[in-house]
């Protein structure tokens, strides 16, 4: 059986766009190690097809970040007001 958080461990509500923000972000980073991979890998290889395989995975990690860029710049700000500013007491029950 889970038990269920107490009052002082809540985990403050947020909105669907600022939920994603982290999974945004941590998306936008692993589209850059993949691209960079691709990069430092195709002058390694001697196989011409797979030179051009890595070439259009490149790309497709460039297309990746743009999208997750776009995605990122329609999360609103964080609020300036933080969880403790307007929680309540927890109360004995």
């Amino acid at each position: 059986m889970v038990k269920p958080r107490s009052p002082e461990r809540a985990i403050p509500a947020r909105s669907g766009h600022q939920a994603m923000k982290p999974l945004l972000s941590w998306s936008g980073q692993v589209a850059m190690k993949a691209w960079t991979f691709f990069v430092e890998a195709t002058p390694r290889v001697a196989d011409l097809r797979v030179q051009a395989l890595f070439a259009e995975l490149r790309e497709e990690e460039v297309r990746h970040q743009r999208l997750v860029l776009a995605e990122l710049e329609k999360t609103p700000p964080e609020s300036a007001l933080r969880h403790q500013d307007v929680a309540d007491e927890p109360v004995a029950q």
